[in-house]
């Protein structure tokens, strides 16, 4: 996208950058809210699948719903495992363990999700290495 030609989006009709900030920026603070962050990836989903205009939203949003998905299954999986060593000879260090685990896991995908709406909302496309060649083939950017 060139930065001195900002289109339109047709996510609620707000500018490229403003929709490709956003459809980064939603699901990371949406992710803080119990039980319903885990649904949190459905909002840059969405945000992809009805943007018809801007190629550069819909890239956007589908590196945040990856980032989303990779960020939740990992939260769930430590959970998981934090339940299954309960039984542990040892539960008070691996529970401390796990939620620091999951800290750090939430902790690093706001910093990511940040980054990610900071650069579109200056209208950079951001290069995060594995997520950005996938979200390219998904949405057949060149």
């Amino acid at each position: 996208m060139d930065e001195n030609k900002i289109g339109k989006s047709t996510f609620f009709g707000l500018d490229e950058n403003n929709a490709a900030a956003l459809a980064a920026i939603l699901p990371v603070v949406i992710s803080f809210v119990p039980y319903i962050g885990y649904f949190s990836c459905i909002i840059p989903i969405i945000a992809a699948i009805f943007e018809r205009k801007s190629r550069f939203v819909k890239l956007c949003a589908v590196q945040s719903a990856f980032a989303s998905v990779i960020i939740t299954a990992s939260a769930a999986g430590f959970e998981l495992i934090s339940g299954a060593v309960s039984d542990a000879a040892n539960v008070p260090f691996w529970m401390s363990l796990c939620g620091m685990m999951m800290s750090l896991l939430r902790i690093a995908a706001l910093v990511m999700m940040i980054f990610i709406a900071n650069n579109s909302f200056a209208g950079r496309k951001t290069k995060i290495p594995i997520l950005t060649s996938l979200a390219k083939k998904i949405i057949k950017y060149n």
